[in-house]
C-alpha cells in the first residue's frame, strides 16, 4: 500500500512522501483541514487506519512488540471519507485489507 502511494508521488516530482504517524480519531477532522491547507494544489494524501464501527481498543503492544497504552477508535471508512471531503480533500482510491 505504501509503495503504491509513494512511487507515483516521486515519479510526478512532488518530493518525498512524508509519514506523519498516527493519532486519535478525535483529531481526524482537524488534521484533515490542516492537510488541505498545507498540501500543494492537487497534492496526494494517504490516510490509513483500522476500520470498524466506532469500537475502542486498548492494545498493549505496538508493532515490533513495543509496550504502549493508547486508546484507539476504529472508525467506519465512510465516516473518515466524509470528514476528508468536508475538509476539501477528494478521494481517488480506497484499499481495504481484512484482518486475520
Amino acid at each position: 500500500m505504501l509503495t503504491a502511494f509513494a512511487e507515483p508521488v516521486r515519479a510526478a516530482g512532488l518530493g518525498p512522501p512524508a509519514d506523519l504517524g498516527c493519532g486519535p480519531g478525535k483529531d481526524t477532522a482537524r488534521l484533515a483541514a490542516g492537510f488541505h491547507r498545507t498540501l500543494a494544489s492537487g497534492g496526494p494524501l494517504m490516510v490509513a487506519g483500522h476500520a470498524g464501527n466506532g469500537e475502542r481498543i486498548h492494545p498493549a503492544h505496538a508493532y515490533g512488540g513495543h509496550p504502549v497504552s493508547p486508546t484507539s477508535c476504529r472508525l467506519p471508512p465512510d465516516r473518515i471519507a466524509g470528514l476528508l471531503g468536508r475538509a476539501g480533500l477528494v478521494g481517488t482510491a480506497r484499499l481495504k485489507r481484512d484482518h486475520p
